[in-house]
This record gives structure tokens, C-alpha cells and sequence, in this order.
């Protein structure tokens, strides 16, 4: 298929540790690689992802699909438009009470070939809508801790050493904070909820809503959003990113930041305590 050269663009929609050997393949033979989530296993693939594609001048943009909902887009607009002032606190979720994948002999829960668990498969949604909103500020320390204690929810034989349950707060450049909540498993009700705040008004996706004040009163103010197909959206503005030689907005370079901030979790979570960004040994060389 890569030596065929009617072949423009490759959708890579495989499990997690086949996206960067894939896609580089896909990129090295001269094709645009639009890679499903998460971006990779880790930052350093993720690197080495972005770096071929800029070797070979082609797209790679990341199949992030919650940026191209239409509530998503709409209060993105409003950011943009600052109705919402300075953005500065973001919490995000992504809970299923009960809801653990297995996948084609177990990938899903093998840490090897998954790259992780809740946090990289579900929580990666949350996390990047929630920073993308927020403007992608730069990362620069992650605190937060895994759990795994429903092993015993899949079948016997199946390896299972991922989290089912990650918690964390990330710290940014500009000041901001991140608060995440995901779990493929949890004895609470399942959730999923973006809410973010600025120094003017803040907002929900779920339900869609601006909070903010008249005249020195409070004032929930529902929003409308347009009907859109965040799928089709997405496979769109990839084609365009193409035709029209643009950077995606769900880029390279912020796979790589959005791998970061996974890594700096799971290694907080190893280690017992906050850890620095710049200290990961994925972003270093």
C-alpha cells in the first residue's frame, strides 16, 4: 500500500504501540498520516513521529475528536473572543463506573502494547479537549496518582497491570491549572464533564453553559451549539491541513506537549510526588 503512489494520506487506527512505527512507515513513503488517540505510547515516540514528518514535509495531525464537536468549537469561539477573560482553571472528567476494554488478546490491558490504562485511553480525551480549550499553555509540573483494583472485572488469563483509575492536577506556564479525573472503573457514578474558568465568566460543555454577571448578579446563561459530526469535522479539516498546506489544529508538536503531561502523571504516580516536565527523560536530547 506505501509504494503505491495514488495513495496521498493513511489513516492509522490501530492499537496504541503500532501508531508510531506505523505512521513513521506511512510518513517516510511520502504519505500524510492522520494518527487516532492517543498520539503514542509515550513523548518520545511521539517525538519521533513529529519529527519525521517534518523530515518529509507531510501532515501528521492526531484523530483528538472532542476539539471538533460543535459545543467544543462553540466555546472555543468564546475564548477566542474573550468573553470568558483570562482562563486560568480547568477541570475535567472522564469516569465510567464500570467499563473496562480488553481488545484483540488483551492489548487494551497490557501495559507493553497499551502504553497505559484509563488515563491514556479515556482520560487523553478529557485532558486534551480541556487544554485545547484553555489554549494549550505549556506544561510544566504534573502531580497525580494511579490506581489499579478491578483487575478482577476481566477475564481469567488476561494480563492486566494498567490503571483503571488516574487523578491528577497538571500546572502551566502562564499560571493555569489542569484538574483531571479518569477511571474505566469506579464504585461512583460514571461522569464526563469539562468546566473551565476565567476572570470574567466561566463555563460547562455538560450542560453547556456560561456563568458569569449583570449589574453585580450572577447570571447561568445556556448555550446553544451547532448539530456537528465531530467525525466528519475532523476527517475535513484534516483534508484541508493537506489542500491548503495548514498546521493542524491538533498538531505534532502538541501530541508531543499532550504525551508529556500522560508521562509526567504516570511517573508523579511512580514516584510518589510532582515532577517537573522539563525533568522527563522523554524530552530530553
Amino acid at each position: 500500500m506505501l509504494e503505491n503512489k495514488d495513495i496521498d494520506a493513511v489513516s492509522v487506527c490501530l492499537p496504541n504501540f503500532l501508531h508510531a512505527p506505523i505512521s513513521i512507515d506511512a510518513l517516510n513513503a511520502g504519505k500524510h498520516v492522520l494518527c487516532e488517540k492517543p498520539p503514542a505510547r509515550s513523548a518520545q515516540e511521539a517525538k519521533a513521529m513529529a519529527d519525521t514528518a517534518a523530515e518529509n514535509g507531510k501532515t501528521l495531525m492526531y484523530a483528538l475528536v472532542q476539539r471538533f464537536d460543535g459545543s467544543s468549537q462553540k466555546l472555543k469561539q468564546l475564548v477566542k473572543d474573550g468573553e470568558l477573560g483570562d482562563v486560568y482553571f480547568g477541570k475535567a472528567a472522564y469516569v465510567r463506573r464500570r467499563g473496562i476494554p480488553i481488545g484483540k488478546e488483551g492489548w487494551f490491558v497490557d501495559r507493553e502494547r497499551s502504553g497505559g490504562g484509563a488515563l491514556i485511553d479515556i482520560g487523553v480525551h478529557a485532558l486534551d479537549c480541556i487544554w485545547w480549550l484553555m489554549n494549550s499553555p505549556k506544561p510544566v509540573e504534573v502531580m497525580g496518582t494511579s490506581y489499579s483494583h478491578f483487575g478482577h472485572l476481566v477475564p481469567d488469563g488476561v494480563k492486566y497491570d494498567v490503571d483503571d483509575g488516574t487523578f491528577a492536577q497538571i500546572r502551566f506556564e502562564n499560571g493555569a491549572i489542569i484538574i483531571l479525573e479518569t477511571t474505566w472503573a469506579l464504585n461512583l457514578p460514571g461522569d464526563n464533564y469539562i468546566k473551565i474558568a476565567g476572570t470574567k465568566a466561566g463555563a460547562t460543555l455538560n450542560p453547556f453553559t456560561l456563568y458569569t454577571e449583570k449589574d453585580g448578579k450572577e447570571v447561568d446563561k445556556p448555550i446553544d451549539a451547532p448539530s456537528i459530526n465531530g467525525f466528519d469535522e475532523e476527517v475535513k479539516h484534516f483534508v484541508e491541513c493537506i489542500v491548503e498546506e495548514k498546521t493542524p489544529i491538533s498538531s505534532a508538536e502538541q501530541g508531543i506537549m499532550l504525551m508529556q503531561m500522560l508521562d509526567g502523571i504516570y511517573e508523579s504516580s511512580e514516584k510518589g510526588r510532582s515532577v517537573s516536565i522539563a525533568d522527563l527523560n522523554t524530552v530530553k536530547g
